[in-house]
């Protein structure tokens, strides 16, 4: 299990949903493995209290669930969930990014760059950091747009719809069968130029955004020929 330093300000309910969702995410608990509360709690050196809290989330998110009468298990992928996911960010995020472009405080430009600056250090292998990194600043960087737009409680509320989307991607990288990290990242440098200096009336968002998302859909089928014990049939 991957634990990490408590930050600044952090409950240890936040703590402790960071650090499950990650290890969720980067498939050091696997899909379908049970979720022992108590002895989470003793890994992370923390009450039982917010690491219930932190399952409670997750359920939400449909990264965990709970059997009836039995106990809590990572939940299996499910296809229907990372297409639904697809299908709303794919129609939510141009219209995100339209409301944020051109209304960026100082302060935000000067942090989306610093994310795009370690997302690169990240994937030139200079930053120290593994791979699977980079997800968590792409999902900073996205993050970022939604609250630039004033749009805070949008990106909340889709966070359950999205997960099994955010999750795919980490489980192509983990499987090592990613290679788009750079494009990925030009993307995102395309997307902060945008934010920056507004959307030109003529460029195709909407079609630039899918073509942003899609290329990890293209990996499902061998990963559930391969892993079909990690994805609810």
């Amino acid at each position: 299990m991957i634990l990490f330093k408590k930050k600044k300000g952090e409950s240890h309910s936040e703590l402790a949903y960071r650090t499950l969702r990650e290890n969720i995410m980067q498939i050091q608990m696997e899909p379908g493995a049970v979720v022992n509360e108590i002895q989470l709690a003793e890994e992370m050196k923390i009450s039982r209290t917010p690491v219930h809290e932190a399952v409670g989330r997750l359920r939400e998110e449909r990264l965990i669930e709970v059997i009836p009468r039995r106990q809590s298990r990572v939940a299996l992928l499910d296809v229907a969930y990372i297409n639904e996911g697809f299908f709303m960010r794919s129609t939510l995020e141009p219209a995100v990014i339209r409301a944020a472009a051109g209304n960026l405080s100082s302060r935000q430009v000067s942090q989306l760059r610093q994310n795009l600056e370690h997302q690169k250090r990240i994937l030139d292998g200079t930053a120290g950091e593994p791979l699977l990194n980079f997800f968590m600043y792409d999902d900073a960087f996205h993050k970022s747009i939604y609250l630039a737009a004033n749009k805070e409680n949008i990106y909340y509320s889709t966070r359950r719809l999205i997960s099994h989307l955010d999750w795919i991607r980490y489980l192509v990288t983990a499987l090592g069968g990613y290679d788009e990290g750079y494009l990925s990242f030009q993307n995102h440098q395309e997307i902060f130029n945008m934010l920056l200096f507004g959307v030109p009336a003529s460029f195709p968002l909407e079609r630039f955004v899918r073509r942003h998302m899609i290329g990890f859909r293209r990996y499902l089928p061998r990963l559930m020929e391969e892993y079909p014990h990690y994805f609810q049939m």
